[in-house]
């Protein structure tokens, strides 16, 4: 399970959806992908829906919990998957080849981008399918308490005053 740290920009009427705005992790720089991600590379902010379970509010700071398991599984679908397609519909059609006038190679290409455009289709379907899966949403499962720096001056100075006042000898 990862965490991260977010502010809560937006709750839904009912509570239980908010919206939060999170910095990108220093590893998106080494990312292949970091320019598919939400914005471009040179903004730092990523808007994410999540499961609200701790009922924050708008300007609250949260941990947000993602899924390792589910973060695998979609990386899977996203990358490997259309990869598998591709080489079944290479092979395919490089076995189809020998019933048709084309060469091997042009049946193998044709066939391997039939495939790959399948494999987009079977993606999106399945990924919105299991987009609604609590398993697959980041779901926010604290709020962090906010401290201002004068309240936070104004505890040190009590606990000093009381420090100092218990130390006069009577």
């Amino acid at each position: 399970m990862a965490t991260e740290r977010a502010i809560v920009t937006k709750v839904s009427f009912n509570k239980q959806t908010a919206w939060i705005k999170t910095q990108k992790a220093s590893s998106c720089a080494a990312c292949a992908s970091r320019d598919m991600c939400q914005g471009s590379s040179e903004d730092q902010d990523i808007d994410i829906a999540t499961i609200n379970t701790a009922l924050a509010k708008k300007g609250d700071m949260v941990i947000v919990k993602f899924s390792s398991a589910a973060f695998y599984k979609a990386t899977f679908l996203i990358y490997i998957v259309p990869v598998f397609f591709l080489m079944a519909g290479a092979i395919t059609g490089n076995n189809l080849s020998v019933y048709t006038t084309f060469s091997q190679s042009t049946v193998s290409i044709i066939a391997a981008l039939l495939f790959f455009f399948i494999s987009l289709v079977f993606v999106t379907k399945t990924g919105r399918a299991i987009g609604n899966k609590k398993e697959y949403q980041p779901e926010i499962i604290r709020i962090v308490p906010h401290i201002a720096k004068d309240e936070d001056q104004g505890d040190r100075r009590m606990q000093n005053t009381n420090l100092s006042n218990s130390c006069v000898r009577k």
